[in-house]
This record gives structure tokens, sequence and C-alpha cells, in this order.
């Protein structure tokens, strides 16, 4: 039986594929393009690494590390264009277009040799930053299939249009013009700084383009949920990012609504595997308890110890108001302990109280012991209102006043996992959460203080 000429010819790619992999990581000019670029992004790193962004306490190198994954992995669109054009210009192309079932053999050595080369310069960018740069959430598999799946969606995405590109140009030379428009997406991307730091017109010409969603879902792999508050809307927008870099994958979508369905946009970041398995176990973030005995249950009937030993004893609070604050002391909204204690002065004679829980869930931003969280909010804000333990108030961890805590929706919507720092809970006299804001919300915002005079037994 006669071979299948495709199948010869894709074999034929395969191995002229493998081979020029190989080659390029023995070849010293090709060495040194594979080393080049991902060196010095590890030395824009290693500057970045310890600058805070806004007020929000987060650390500019975390948040450009797995942006810059996706910059990268965007790069292989100019890859693959410069590769076809040069070898346009050698006769390469031409040969393989004269050969019978030449081109499909070409290509298929030309995504091997282009893929494979891409993922192997991450990994040389990758390895080395892990070590240097803190506060990601890489412990967990979920994680690392949902990076996987962002970078197969980006290249399926970039690749084909990089062979388009390949053929538009003419000359090497000629490829220079599509540096400059590149390196300017490249600025308003959201790659080295937060995208909603811009104005609102560039984050809407960014969002045309593969390098924002492929730094996006990098993001939502590698990132804690926390970091979710300097994205557009809050949000991870996961099944965007399918439908921008896999226009081909409406069952994907489809089963990724379903799974995510009630689910806070701040945990839609983990790889779908992991989110159908938490939901099919019973436990889902942001879910509302079945239980019914919890729905009757009164808030001050939870335990939680005390800042400084004991127990805080919250039904003291029956019949009283109280504002429940995840705190800590070395956050961007560290300073609405201020804004937190005028709160409690005013209304403590009306039946009214600031509880704060200290957290240090949120890059480590609460690490100090009982005695040092303490003697801080004595010291440099005057606290008076009562203060708990150290909790955690999301994951496996949480504690249950916050399990009671978290089904409750702020005005945006948003239930599920605390986002950051000074989120904001009331709770009324009959032990009820009635309102929920968010971290960025003060304390003596309109809205809140609106909401305490309503709740007000006196």
């Amino acid at each position: 039986m006669n071979p299948n000429p495709t199948t010869t010819a894709l074999r034929a790619g395969w191995t002229r594929g493998r081979v020029e992999l190989v080659q390029s990581f023995t070849n010293g000019a090709d060495l040194l393009s594979h080393f080049l670029w991902p060196v010095l992004m590890l030395a824009v790193m290693y500057f970045m690494r310890d600058s805070a962004f806004g007020s929000q306490g987060l650390l500019l190198g975390t948040l450009a590390l797995p942006s810059i994954l996706g910059m990268n992995a965007a790069m292989g669109m100019l890859s693959m264009s410069q590769v076809l054009t040069a070898e346009r210009e050698d006769g390469t192309l031409l040969r393989a277009k004269a050969t019978p079932h030449g081109m499909r053999g070409y290509f298929t050595g030309k995504i091997i040799t282009v893929s494979c080369g891409l993922v192997a310069d991450l990994a040389i960018f990758l390895v080395p930053a892990l070590f240097l740069i803190e506060g990601l959430s890489v412990a967990d598999a979920g994680s690392w299939l949902t990076l996987a799946w962002v970078l197969v969606l980006g290249m399926l995405a970039t690749l084909p249009f990089g062979a388009v590109l390949g053929s538009v140009f003419t000359s090497t030379r000629a490829q220079g013009i599509i540096q400059l428009p590149v390196l300017g997406l490249i600025a308003i991307s959201g790659i080295f700084y937060p995208i909603t730091a811009l104005p609102e017109w560039l984050q809407s010409v960014a969002q045309v383009f593969p390098i924002y969603w492929l730094g996006l879902g990098m993001r939502a792999a590698l990132l804690p949920d926390s970091a979710v508050t300097v994205e557009i809307g809050e949000s991870w927008r996961q099944l965007e990012t399918v439908g921008v870099l896999g226009p081909g994958s409406c069952s994907a979508s489809s089963s990724r609504r379903s799974c995510c369905a009630g689910r806070p946009a701040a945990s839609r970041g983990r790889a779908w595997p992991s989110v159908a398995r938490r939901r099919c176990g019973g436990w889902a973030e942001g879910a509302r308890p079945c239980g019914r005995r919890l729905a009757r249950m009164s808030v001050y009937e939870e335990e939680i110890g005390a800042l400084q030993g004991g127990s805080a004893d919250l039904r003291q609070f029956d019949g009283k108001a109280v504002l429940v604050v995840n705190v800590a002391s070395k956050c961007g909204l560290t300073p609405q302990y201020a804004g937190l204690e005028r709160l409690h002065e005013q209304y403590a004679a009306r039946g009214f109280s600031v509880l704060g829980v200290p957290c240090n869930q949120f890059m480590g931003q609460e690490p100090g012991t009982s005695e040092e969280i303490a003697e801080f909010c004595s010291a440099t804000y005057g606290v008076t209102f009562p203060m708990t333990e150290k909790v955690d108030v999301n994951g496996d961890g949480r504690h249950p006043l916050y399990t009671r805590l978290v089904d409750t929706a702020d005005a945006e919507g948003h239930t599920g996992d605390v986002r950051w720092n000074f989120e904001k809970f009331l709770i009324n006299g009959s032990g009820e959460v009635v309102a929920r804001f968010g971290p960025r919300t003060e304390p003596d915002a309109p809205e809140v203080v609106a909401a305490i005079e309503k709740v007000l037994p006196a």
C-alpha cells in the first residue's frame, strides 16, 4: 500500500521541526536569542519586585511576572512572521511550494519550531523568576492547568496571524514596520502596570488585541484571587479570554459558564477541572450554605478569640449594630483605621461598634504577633474598638464567622471571597448581615454611614 502523501508530508514536517528546534539550542546566535529577552525581563523584574501599586499594596513585580509571560507568548506571532519572511527571501518557501504537499510539511515544521521554542523561552524566564518574586499563587495544580490552557489558546490565536503577516511583508527590512505598533500595544496592555491605571479609551484599545488577554489569563493563573481588584471590572473574565483567544471553543465556554454559575469573579481564575471538582464535591466558594440551621442562627452565636487572648464573645453585641472589618497593618488601605475609629466613637453611645479582624492572607500584610498588632493600632491610630484574633477569611481555613458573612452581596452583586483588606460587613441587632462594602469604600462614605444609621437600635 502506498503511504498517504499528506501523512508523509506531516511526518516530514514534524521531523524537520524537531531538528530545527534542537539546532536552535546548539547554534550560538540562536542560543543568544533564546536567553537575551528572558534575561532582560528578569533584570526588569528585579528592579520592580518591591515597588507597590497605588493604595492596594500589591507589588508591581508580582503583578508583572505573569503579564510578561503573556506578552512573550503573544510574541510568537512576530517570530512566525519573521521566519516566513526571511525564508521567502532565501527561497526556502518557494522550494517547499514547488514540492508536492511541501507547504503542509513546511508549516508543520515551523509550528513545531516556533511553538516549542516559545515554550522553552517562557521556561527560561519563569523558573528563575519564581525564586525572585514573592506573592504568586503557584502551589496548586489548578494554577498550572490554567496557565497551560491559556498558553495553548494564545498560540492558536497568534501563530496563524503571524503566518498571515509573514505573507504580507516582502522583506525582513519591512518587518521593522510592525515593531513600533507592537511596542505601543505592550505599553497599553497592562503588562508592566495594571491596565486600570490607564484612561478608559486606552483600555478599550488594548482589549482588541491578544496581548492584553494573554496577560490577563496568565495573571488569573498565577496571582492570588485578591489581586483581581486591579483588573477591569474586578474580574478575571475567563469566558471573554476564551472567546477572544479561542473563538472555536464554544463547548468549553458553555461548560465553563455552568461551572462558574454563582461563583464570585475573584475565584474564577483557576483551571476548569478544579472548579468542577469543587462544585461536584459540594463546596463552592460564594455558594449559599444549604444548611437551614445556619440561615436562622445569629452571627453573634459564632465563637472567635480576642486579639490578646480569651474569647471575643460576640454575644455582647446582641441588640447592637456591628461593622466587621478584616484589617492589616502594612496595607495601602491601613489609614482606614482612622475612619473606623471615628465611626466607632461617633455611634458607640447609640449601640454601634466596629469589630476589627486581623488577617494575613493578602500579600502577607498583617505579619505581626497579637501584641505587635495591638501596639500598632493603639499607638498609630488610637484604636479603641474591639479586635479579634488573627484568622483566615478565605480558603479552606476560613473562620466560621466569615463563612457566614461572605454569602452577602455588595452593591455590585459580588458574593463569596473577601477580595482584599478592609472589606466591611454590617450586622444588625438581630445578628443578620445586612450590607457589604468593598475594601476601597471609606468608612465615612455616605452609603456606609446611611446603612449604619438605618440599623442603629437607638
